[in-house]
């Protein structure tokens, strides 16, 4: 390993000493950690993302499987299929006047039927 010799504040140091502390981490273990983290995040952002994502793994806050649950993206052939398929079925709106109609026609009848 090799050695390096930095001056800071006063100021700084006692705040460092304290998170070291606070962590339970030798004030080397902690500025080392810290220059760490600070470099993979510049160098590697997906890095980070990917520590971040291990962390919550780790914790139970994301399960690994949520990642089984997203389907592969559709091929163009697959969208252009889908495209004619929802063509064919008409317009929403449409769809949804046809059923109201349906259920009228069938309350109808039921009233009817109810009166004889």
């Amino acid at each position: 390993m090799s050695q390096f010799t930095l001056e800071i504040p006063n100021e700084i140091l006692q705040l460092l000493e304290r998170l070291a502390q606070h962590q339970r981490k030798s004030l080397d273990q902690l500025i080392l950690d810290q220059l760490k983290s600070m470099a993979i995040r510049e160098v590697d952002p997906q890095m980070t993302q990917k520590r971040i994502e291990q962390a919550f793994i780790q914790s139970g806050l994301l399960s690994t499987s949520y990642q089984e649950k997203i389907p592969p993206p559709l091929s163009d052939a697959e969208r252009e299929n889908l495209a004619q398929k929802l063509a064919q079925a008409g317009s929403l709106s449409e769809l949804i006047l046809a059923e109201r109609e349906e259920r009228s026609n069938v309350d109808l009848l039921l009233r009817k039927q109810r009166s004889h």
